[in-house]
Parts: structure tokens; C-alpha cells; sequence
């Protein structure tokens, strides 16, 4: 950061200023001084080239209406007001009108004077604050929203950032919260008049935050400056920090002002010099408190100062004058290539920077190449430090994840990361070349030769800067302390590396060796550090702004010894902010001086440009710079989209004065002469070659690209000196020139179409060739426009263009137009057209078809797939694609089909796989898409088994079993189509008999649904095989389907259906706990007052083994004493019931005891009569009451 005085306005009659306000969206001046003098100053907002605005003033407009001193004007910048007040305490609010400005609102309170008032950040509220303690809050139209004597003497006033709290700081140096209604919070703890004594406040502001800048733990950076007249400056995270920040400015302090992003704090005030004069001061401050520049004012006293928007200007009253200073600040940015790299300032008013933390927030880093408008591209960068570019890459150094580490991202002109590396070394000044990237914190220095950078591997080294390194190796650098000489700047060039100390003593490292060279001893303290591209010279700007440039001693054994070598500078210059070499000339490089680019060969400097520019490349005598101060804007509309104009070049002045001397050169031979009198650069060689051939000086060309090493213009001179044609040699020189337009005409107009064809091929305009081909007689062939129409179609297809791209790779007959083809049918999601392509390949293409068979694959795509694969020959990936993606069936069938025996081990190999990590669900769906039924029933048995031993997941008993039912039945059917299949075949008559035998025993409905149908007359079912009688699984189904109706039928005081429906469970002991179902039986029948039954199941507990009966036999005979000594044990409408009642099982009530239910209504639990009209479904042959069903159409099992 570097800061210079630009301008001095001097106010007319020697009136003295007292306050002064810049309005942040218009550029309005407000100055206001003695006598009630009240101007409004505006400078003109046009731009000089390079970015440096202009200085003249546009608006310079007397307010008249103050009586006294103007003491206090602060701005509204959203609703362009003025607000002002005097000495008298009358306040003004001005507003503008047709270019004028006009009083709107007059006050005056007549019993204080104001000694601050502040709009808050919105510009909806004011807050007034008079010295006897008055307060007065009041909106944007002038209504008074409260109003509040404070038992202090009143000083200074501050909003917070989002309006909720008013700052109130006293004269005697207090600071005390407030909320917005004028409530009292808090008082502020003042910890930097600590030891001073009571110094008054000066200055109090409160910013919304830098998100860019963060602590070193991470944390956010300080954002409230509460400033005394000491000079001490207390940053706070808050108005109720309990750990803030205390500056010893060293100034008597006049004021303080955050700039607009919120980078750094201006401090405004006095000190006294060595020889004991007071000299004028202000101090910058980053966030944490590190000072980055300091700038001395002329006059007798500071007595305002305030910020332009942008953050590049300052305004100082001193006096009767008032003084803006120019800021060039330390952008975070690169350049190369042709791709500009930056970081734009961030718009800190958005609630959701404000809302973010520290760590989230990030800088959007944004990639741009100058030679096209619309190629930038965006990266967000957490915690962003600096960005350094050199050769073809460029490097983003950010804080890393874990604190106390640094992350160095390696990228390319896209923004894409090439290559990263965490370092532990805090990057206080880094460096990059086109093979190394070197980080130096005070202490120690990091350099790392990134892959491609010269090595093969990436190489780091890590070493302290006193330890010693004369063969190149250096010891651990952790076992150093804080060095007391810390490290200022580094700079390196593709062999030498410079690290520059705070005594001024420089260390020169050879690479990539990296053996200490030797160390010098200079007078300057550098803050911008350049080495030349040979490294003989360095360019070095301290603080100060001088300029020093050096002579590197030659290497010898003597310069690598302990003892610095002294020099001197060659020149300085002062005021420089920049610097730059040339890539190319070891004697030139181009300064930034003020607003003044110059450029200097030796100590000679040519004439200087105005522009306020940042240098970024300096090559063939060509300085190129960038407007950095437009882009940079926080909030500008340029910030993340440049225009071509904010990148310019500024030629040297021998450039500039060989195209002149070339146009004015009378023969070939003064031309000559011209060039080697300039020095016998490349560039004046190749400008006169240029030359030469626009004037078809073949002879004069050739010499002029032989004596600047142009091989290839070499080749092109020779080329034309082969062609017979005049025409033809006059359009190859057009297009050498990038006159392609001119060129074709040429060759058309001496009717070469085919010339002007093979001049559109070379330079890839293949549009420029169709159209030829087209419209054009004999200008190219059938397979000219073939390969016109495939070239242009990979044109579209790199823009990602697909469908444009398709339409031409359509037309073409190219053999690899299938496969270009298939990206763009891909890419477009068209898989209709992409299945059609699988019959267009040509036979023996296989490539072709296993590419497009993977692109089926990759979106699910199953048939095509195996279509394009065993078209392809290729069986195994047809049947792997079908394994992968879960189409066991066609898997199994596609590898019948092929005779293909690996496909059943795969298969049982997977499935067990799946077992073995509980994946059941997944094996059943295996086995189910393979056919393998039976073992689906199985895994669905064993699941259901596990829900069944947990007692609180019968429904899911339940669904798995029915489950199991159904893949058990789907088996069955498999293995009677298969029996049918097998009979229809000749077989011997054994096996006959066993078909015939199979297909009786698996003669099942092959519906498949679970839909209803009538009940047959016969009312019969069909058996089940005898090896599959051992297990039921519709019986167990059904077993958990009466248990959970039952229980669903008390919850809902069905007592009578529940206790018939529990009497049914009776019949499932073997997949039921009996204690569950007599307790359940006993409850039911207690509350549907069967106390018969009750009394049975009661019986039924106590017989039950010991380890069948949790709660042991002598509780139910408790519980059943307490029931049945108060009721008898006899059902509705009977007898009490004897000993032998009591012994009867329950099954006896239902035929076939211990086996199904058949003849139990599954809907309700009811005894199916002879009367009663019921269904049989179709599928798990169970029957329910038509009336109970209650309109349902599918089966309550």
C-alpha cells in the first residue's frame, strides 16, 4: 500500500475548515468551515486511461444559511441528503434540486450546541447528540422518533452497523451503549486509556466488517474504533469485546475513519519530529492493527478527514486547504499469460457476509483472459491471502483448515487446481516464477519447485533466514527463534531468488541449486522487491516510496562469506509505488510514480505517461497495465466482468520512434541503420522485417528476421520468394498479417478459390470453407465439405454446443462421426437416437460398440446395452452390465443363451456376500430378479423369523412371510412350466411318470393376483407338495395375521371379535408364544364377560411349562383368584363350567384342530357358516365373509 498527496483546493478568503464528508454514491464534497461558510464540492468523475480519475472540480456550490461555525455535516447517501450543524446548534438538512442544492428541514433547540450527529448505515434514522446530554433519534423525513436527556456531557455518537444500538461516547472519555429506542445496555470497557490518564474521545466508527480479513485464529477481524486524543486506538470485534485491540499511534489524534470495505483505519493527528517540530500525520492500519503506510501532511493542524467510497482517495482539511491523497492499495492479484487473475473487493453491506462466520467466508477469485471479453470464470477461495502468477500458472495463498497451517493452490488460466501444498510458514511476503513459488514469513522461508516446474516431483525446502546455506543445505529451521532482522520482500527470477531484511541486508540464492550466491548490505528497507530477468540488477521501493535500483555484484567465494557486501544505488527515484523489468532487457523496467507511468533504460528515463495503472507485464519494449482501481471497486459492475479497456499497452519510447522513423524512411538501407542504432533489439528487427514485407522487400525481411532469431519468418520469406504469382505472394502477406478477409479476396479475385480454401483450412475457419465449397465454383470437393462439416461439428461439440454439433456430424461420412455421434446423442440425453447407432457401426468396429454400450450401462440402460456388447462379441460384458445392474433374470438367460457356465457361480458368490453383511433385502431381490424362488422364500423365512422372536414387529412377521408365501408359489409354478416343458419332450418312461407325478403336486392358479374371485362349488384346495409340507409360510402368515387383527379388535372394544379371533390364534402355537395367546385370550374374554373362557385360559397359563411362562404360575393363579372370587367362571348364557369344560382345548371348537383355519373368516375372525356367503382368494386360498370384507377388493391376509 502506498499513499501520496494528489490535489490541494484552497478554500477562498483564508477561511479555516472545521469539518469535512464525502458522499459515498455521488462523490459529494461537503466542507464546511468558520463565518457559517458551507461548500459542496465534486470532482469530475471522468477517467484518464490507466484508471486515474480526473482532478477538476465539477460541482463547487456555496451553501448559504449558517450563521456560525460549521462544526458537524455528515451525508445520507441513500436519500441524498445533507445534514448540517453549527456552533449556534441550529442543524440544516439539505437537499438537492435540479442540480442545486436547497434547504428542506431547519432546527434549532437553542439551549446546546451539537456535537455529533450520524445517520445510521441504512439512512432511515439520525441520531442527534448535543453536549448538555440531549439526544433527539429522528427518521429521513423529519419526524422525530424519540427524544432523551442523558445525565452526561455528550461528545460523540455512533450507529452500530445494523441499526439495533447507538454508541455514546462522553468528554471524559466514557463509551456507553445504548439499544435504538434509547435504552441502556452497557458501558463499554476502555482499556487504551489505561495508564494515560483520561484522554478525550476523538472518534468513534463502527464498520460492518472486512469478511476478507481474519484473525490469525481464524476469527473475525475488529470492526468498532473508539479513538482518543492520546493517540491510543481500542479495536473492537463489538461494543462488548472483552479482549479489543489498543494502537500507540504515537499521535496527538485529531480523528479516525474506517475506508469503505472496512481493509483499513485512517488515523489523523500530530507528531512531534526528530528535531522536535510538529508534523501532520496520518497513520493506515489493516484491521489487526499492523500499520501498513503512514503519509505526512503539510499545515498546522488536521482538522477533518474523511474516504472516498472507492477506498483510493482521501480527504484532508488542513487549514483553509483541502488536501486529497492518492491510495494505490495491495491488491490481491496476477498476471499471466494473457489471463488476468484478481480478487475482487467484497460488498461487506450484504446480510449474508455479515451473517457468515470467519472461517466460511471467502474471496471470489476470478480467472479472466484479457483477449476475450466474455472468458472469465469464478473460484471461491476461503480466507484468501495473496495471489502471485508467473509463466504459465498462477498461485492462491489462503489460510488452511487447520489453524496455523497455509494453503498453496497451484492453478491454471481456467482456475482450475494443478497442484497444492500446506506449509506452516505464515506468508508475509511470496514470489513466483515460472518453476518456483517461494513464501517467507518474518523468520523462515518456504520454496517449493512445483511438478513441471523443472523437476519431475515436487520438491519443498524449508529454511530459517539466519541460518547458514552456502552449499545449499540448511539446517532445521524450527530450531531457530524469531530472527532479529525479519524478512521485508522476496523476489526471484528463473535462476536467482532475493530475500530482502528489515536492516536493508539482502541474501542472493542461486536456483534451483539454492546455494547462497552471497549477501548485500544496502541503506533501503524494501516493501517491493524486483529482480531483473538475468538477475544483475534489483529494483527495490521502501516505505517511503523510493525507488533504488542496484547493481548484484558478480558471484565469487568472497560474496558467499558472512559478511554482507556494501552498494549503492545507481538511482532513485521517489513517490514509486510499482516496478517492473522487462522479461526480455536487462537494463529496463517501467515505475509507477504517482499518477506517472515511466519507463527507464539504465538511469535514463523517457517520457511519462498520466495513468495510475498497475504494471503486469513488460516485454518486446511493450508495458502492458491494468486498471485496477475500476475493477477492484467493491460493488462495480466491472468487478466480476472487465472490459477490454481496462487492459492497455503503452509501447517504449524506441518503439514508438522506430514505427515512426519506418514510416518516414526514404530507402531500405536508412531502415537498417535505424534498427541497429536502437540497441539491436528483437522487437525493432522484427517490426523492420514486418515492415519489409508489407513493402514486399523480401531481401531487407530475410535479414531482418535472421537478425532476430525468427526461424519461422525465416521459412516464410524463403516460401515467398518460391512463388511465381504476384497474387499469390500478395495474399500470403496479407495473411501473415491476420488479414485473413484481405487475403481471400486476393486469391478470389485472380480466381484461386482453391488458394483462398487452403488459406481458411490453416487457419481453422472451417465455416469460411463450407461456405466457399458451397457457393464458390472449384473451390474444394465432395470430401472437402465432408471434413468442413466434421470440423465445424467438433467446433460446436468443444463449446458443448450438442445439438448444433450433431446436425453437422449428420451430414458428414467420416468414419469417426459414429462416435462423435454418440457423444452428442449422450451428452443431449437422446438414447433413442444413441440405441440407433448401435446397427450403423460398422462391422469389426468393436470399440465403437463396447464405448456405446458403457454409455447405456452408465444410465441404466440394460437392453441396449447387451445389444451393442454382443454385437461387439463381447458376452462376458453383457452378462457383467447385466449383473451390475441388477438384471440377474436376463443375466441368467443371456448366459444359457451363450452357453456362458461362470454366470451361477457369480451368482452364489454375490448372494452370500450379501448374507454375510446383512444385506437380506438385497438377496432376496437377487434371487427374485435371477428366478431363484426358493432360496428368496428362504432368506424371507429367516427374516421373518427374526421379526417374529421380537414381539413388537408382528406386522412385519406377518409381510414376510407372506412374502416367502408368495416366491414359494412363484417357485412352484417355475418348476411346473418346467415339468410341462419336459413331458412335451421324448423321455423314457421313468421319468414320465415323475413329470406327471410333479405337475399334479404343483397344479396351482397361475393368476398370480391377489384379486378375488368366486368361491368354487366344490369348495376344495389342492395340497401342497409333500417336501415343502414340513413349513407353511401361508400358515404362518396366517398365524400373525389373526394375532394382530385380534389385538387391533380390543384396542378398538370389538371385545366379542377379539376373544373369537384370540380362541383362532389357539390353533398356531408353533409360531405364537402360548403365554401371549392365553394372556390375550384371558383379556378379550374377560371384557367381553366370557368368564368361562376366561377361567380356561387361565387354566391353560398356569399348565404352562416353566419356560414357556415368564410370569410364573402363581401370579395367574393371583390374578385369576382376585377375577373369579368376584364373578363365576361361566359364559354368557351357560352353566358354570365343570372340571372336564375346563380341561377342553379350544381347538375343539374348530375341525382339524392344529392345522389352518380355513374355515375361519381371515376379515373378522368369525366361523364361516353354511349360510354364509364367502370368497376364496385366489392366490393364498384363505375365505372371508362377504359382509365383512366392508367393500374391499383385495385379500385382508
Amino acid at each position: 500500500m502506498f499513499i501520496y498527496l494528489s490535489k490541494k483546493i484552497a478554500i477562498p478568503n483564508g477561511v479555516h475548515l472545521r469539518c469535512a464528508s464525502w458522499n459515498a454514491t455521488e462523490g459529494w464534497i461537503a466542507c464546511g468551515g468558520d463565518e457559517g461558510m458551507l461548500k459542496v464540492l465534486k470532482l469530475e468523475s471522468a477517467t484518464v486511461k490507466g484508471g486515474q480519475q480526473g482532478g477538476n472540480l465539477s460541482m463547487n456550490q456555496t451553501l448559504e444559511g449558517h450563521k456560525g461555525s460549521v462544526v458537524v455535516a455528515d451525508w445520507n447517501p441513500r436519500h441524498d441528503k445533507l445534514t448540517t450543524s453549527d456552533q449556534n446548534g441550529l442543524i440544516i438538512v439539505w437537499m438537492l434540486h435540479k442540480g442545486m442544492w436547497f434547504e428542506e428541514m431547519i432546527n434549532n433547540r437553542n439551549k446546546s450546541v451539537v456535537r455529533d450527529m450520524r445517520w445510521s448505515k441504512d439512512g432511515e434514522k439520525i441520531c442527534i447528540a448535543y453536549e448538555d446530554g440531549h439526544v433527539i433519534v429522528g427518521g429521513a423525513g423529519g419526524k422525530r422518533l424519540w427524544g432523551k436527556d442523558l445525565p452526561l456531557t455528550l461528545s460523540l455518537c455512533e450507529w452500530s452497523p445494523d441499526g439495533r444500538f447507538v454508541l455514546f461516547g462522553t468528554a471524559s472519555g466514557q463509551v456507553l451503549l445504548y439499544d435504538s429506542s434509547g435504552h441502556p445496555i452497557a458501558e463499554t470497557r476502555v482499556v487504551a486509556n489505561e495508564g494515560v490518564g483520561a484522554s478525550p474521545l476523538v472518534a468513534i466508527d463502527w464498520h460492518p466488517g472486512a469478511p476478507q480479513v481474519v484473525d490469525d485464529r481464524g476469527g473475525a477481524a475488529p470492526t468498532l474504533a473508539v479513538c482518543f486524543a492520546s493517540g491510543n486506538v481500542q479495536l473492537m470485534r463489538g461494543a462488548r469485546d472483552d479482549a479489543p485491540l489498543v494502537l500507540r499511534t504515537g499521535l496527538r489524534a485529531s480523528h479516525a475513519r474506517w475506508n469503505a470495505a472496512g481493509t483499513h483505519l485512517a488515523v489523523a493527528g500530530v507528531h512531534v519530529s526528530s528535531d522536535g517540530r510538529d508534523v501532520n500525520a496520518v497513520h493506515f492500519y489493516t484491521p489487526l492493527g499492523s500499520l501498513a503506510c503512514s503519509l505526512r501532511v503539510p499545515g498546522a493542524k488536521i482538522n477533518a478527514m474523511c474516504w472516498e467510497a472507492s477506498g483510493t482517495r482521501v480527504a484532508l482539511a488542513v487549514d483553509s486547504f483541502v488536501y486529497f491523497a492518492n491510495i494505490a492499495p495491495d491488491y490481491k492479484w496476477g498476471y499471466f499469460g494473457n489471463t488476468l487473475v484478481y480478487a475482487p473487493e467484497p460488498i461487506t453491506s450484504e446480510t449474508e457476509e455479515r451473517g457468515a462466520s470467519a472461517l466460511e467466508r471467502s474471496s471470489r477469485v476470478v480467472f479472466w483472459d484479457s483477449t476475450r471479453l466474455d472468458a472469465t470464470r469464478v473460484k471461491d477461495v476461503k480466507r484468501l491471502i495473496m495471489i502471485r502468477a508467473a509463466g504459465e500458472r498462477c498461485v492462491l495463498v489462503a489460510h488452511g483448515d487447520t489453524p496455523g497451517t497455509y494453503a498453496l493452490t497451484l492453478c491454471d488460466a481456467i482456475g482450475s487446481p494443478v497442484a497444492s501444498k500446506t506449509t506452516e510458514v505464515e506468508p508475509r511476503a511470496a514470489a513466483m516464477t515460472s518453476t518456483h513459488v517461494v513464501v517467507a514469513s518474518h523468520s523462515v522461508v518456504f520454496l517449493w519447485r512445483y511438478r513441471g516446474g523443472g523437476g519431475t516431483d515436487d520438491e519443498t525446502r524449508t529454511f530459517h533466514v539466519d541460518s547458514d546455506a552456502r552449499d545449499g543445505s540448511f539446517g532445521d529451521a524450527s530450531s531457530y527463534g524469531a530472527s532479529n532482522d525479519p524478512v521485508t520482500a522476496v523476489a526471484a527470477s528463473e535462476k536467482t531468488l532475493l530475500v530482502a531484511r528489515k536492516s536493508g541486508a539482502m541474501t542472493k540464492f542461486g536456483l534451483p541449486g539454492f546455494a547462497s550466491e552471497g549477501r548485500l548490505a544496502t541503506k533501503c528497507r524494501a516493501r517491493v522487491l524486483a529482480l531483473n530477468c538475468k538477475g544483475t540488477k534489483i529494483a527495490a521501493i521502501d516505505a517511503s516510496g523510493t525507488l533504488s535500483v542496484f547493481d548484484v555484484p558478480p558471484k565469487s567465494s568472497e560474496n558467499a562469506a558472512a559478511k554482507p557486501v556494501p552498494v549503492k544505488a545507481t538511482f532513485q527515484k521517489k513517490d514509486a509505488w510499482d516496478v517492473r523489468w522487462s522479461d526480455d532487457d536487462e537494463h529496463a523496467l517501467a515505475a509507477m510514480e504517482k499518477t506517472k507511468m515511466v519507463v527507464y533504460r539504465g538511469a535514463e528515463p523517457e517520457q511519462p505517461v498520466v495513468s495510475s495503472a498497475h504494471i503486469c507485464a513488460f516485454r518486446d519494449l511493450t508495458v502492458r497495465a491494468v486498471a485496477l482501481d475500476e475493477i477492484m471497486r467493491a460493488g462495480s459492475a466491472d468487478s466480476f466482468k472487465p472490459r477490454r479497456e481496462h487492459v492497455f499497452d503503452r509501447d517504449t519510447f524506441a518503439l514508438r520512434d522506430a514505427r515512426r522513423m519506418l514510416a518516414e524512411a526514404a530507402d531500405a538501407s536508412e531502415a537498417f541503420r535505424f534498427a541497429e542504432r536502437g540497441g539491436g533489439h528483437p522487437r525493432l528487427w522484427r517490426l523492420l522485417a514486418e515492415h519489409a514485407l508489407e513493402r514486399h522487400d523480401l531481401t531487407l525481411a530475410d535479414k531482418a528476421f535472421v537478425r532476430c532469431s525468427d526461424y519461422h519468418g525465416i521459412q516464410f520469406v524463403k516460401r515467398l520468394k518460391r512463388l511465381e504469382s504476384e497474387t499469390a505472394r500478395r495474399g500470403e502477406i496479407a495473411a501473415y498479417f491476420a488479414k485473413f478477409d484481405d487475403a481471400e479476396k486476393i486469391f478470389l479475385d485472380a480466381d484461386r478459390a482453391d488458394l483462398a480454401v487452403e488459406l481458411r483450412k490453416n487457419v481453422g475457419d472451417w465455416f469460411s470453407v463450407e461456405k466457399l465449397v458451397q457457393n464458390v465454383p472449384n473451390a474444394g470437393d465432395d470430401d472437402t465439405l465432408h471434413a468442413a462439416w466434421r470440423h465445424i461439428g467438433d467446433y460446436f461439440a468443444d463449446r458443448r454446443r450438442w445439438d448444433q454439433a450433431a446436425a453437422f456430424y449428420l451430414k458428414t461420412r467420416d468414419p469417426s462421426r459414429i462416435e462423435k455421434l454418440a457423444e452428442c446423442f449422450y451428452a443431449l440425453e437422446d438414447f433413442e437416437a444413441l440405441r440407433g447407432l448401435i446397427e450403423e457401426v460398422p462391422d469389426g468396429n468393436r470399440e465403437v460398440l463396447r464405448s456405446l454400450a458403457r454409455k447405456f450401462v452408465g444410465v441404466g440402460l440394460c437392453a441396449p446395452a447387451v445389444s451393442a456388447y454382443v454385437r461387439a462379441g463381447d458376452v462376458k460384458a453383457a452378462v457383467d452390465a447385466c449383473v451390475s445392474l441388477s438384471r440377474w433374470d436376463r443375466a441368467v438367460a443371456l448366459a444359457e443363451q451363450h452357453d456362458f457356465r461362470q454366470i451361477e457361480g457369480l451368482l452364489s458368490k454375490y448372494a452370500a456376500h450379501l448374507l454375510d453383511t446383512k444385506r437380506h433385502v438385497d438377496a432376496v431381490d437377487l434371487f427374485t430378479k435371477a428366478g431363484k424362488h426358493l432360496e428368496s422364500a428362504n432368506v424371507l423365512r429367516s427374516l421373518a423369523e427374526e421379526a417374529a422372536a421380537r414381539k413388537n414387529q408382528a406386522v412385519r412377521a406377518k409381510k414376510l412371510y407372506v412374502l416367502a408365501a408368495l416366491e414359494a408359489a412363484a417357485h412352484r409354478r417355475a418348476t411346473a412350466r418346467g415339468a410341462k416343458t419336459l413331458s412335451s419332450e421324448r423321455v423314457d418312461p421313468g421319468t414320465a411318470t415323475k413329470v406327471s407325478a410333479l405337475d399334479g403336486l404343483t397344479a396351482l392358479d397361475d393368476s398370480g393376483h391377489t384379486y378375488f374371485r368366486e368361491e368354487q362349488s366344490t369348495g376344495k384346495t389342492k395340497n401342497a407338495p409333500p417336501g415343502e409340507r414340513t413349513f407353511d409360510a401361508w400358515r404362518a402368515a396366517e398365524a400373525f395375521h389373526f394375532w394382530v387383527l385380534a389385538q387391533r379388535q380390543l384396542y378398538e372394544n370389538r371385545f366379542e371379535y377379539a376373544r373369537r379371533t384370540a380362541s383362532v390364534c389357539t390353533r398356531f402355537e408353533d409360531f405364537l408364544n402360548p403365554a401371549d395367546i392365553y394372556s390375550l385370550l384371558a383379556i378379550a374374554s374377560y371384557y367381553s364377560r366370557h368368564y368361562g373362557t376366561c377361567s380356561r385360559a387361565f387354566a391353560k397359563l398356569e399348565s404352562l411349562p416353566v419356560n414357556e411362562n415368564e410370569n410364573g404360575a402363581s401370579a395367574y393363579a393371583d390374578l385369576a383368584t382376585e377375577i373369579f372370587t368376584r364373578h363365576a367362571p361361566r359364559d354368557p348364557g351357560g352353566r358354570p363350567n365343570s372340571d372336564a369344560e375346563l380341561a377342553e382345548p379350544f381347538s375343539s371348537s374348530f375341525p382339524g384342530g392344529g392345522g389352518s383355519a380355513k374355515n375361519v373368516c381371515v376379515a373378522s375372525g368369525r366361523r364361516i357358516g353354511a349360510a354364509d356367503a364367502a370368497r376364496t382368494c385366489a392366490t393364498c386360498e384363505r375365505r372371508s365373509i362377504e359382509g365383512e370384507l366392508r367393500g374391499r377388493e383385495t385379500c385382508p391376509l
